[in-house]
């Protein structure tokens, strides 16, 4: 049972790491998004 432990642990990170880096790069995407709208809502007036 202590081999799997770390494992385990492992694959938790990265499950985590995962969950996090997904989040961060939808949140990246809308970010880039909403800017690109208020730029080009900027340049019509």
């Amino acid at each position: 049972m202590t081999i799997f432990y770390p494992l385990g642990a492992l694959l938790n990170l990265i499950l985590v790491g995962g969950l996090i880096a997904g989040l961060f790069f939808l949140i990246r995407m809308a970010v880039k998004s909403a800017l690109k709208s208020y730029f080009k809502n900027e340049h019509k007036k």
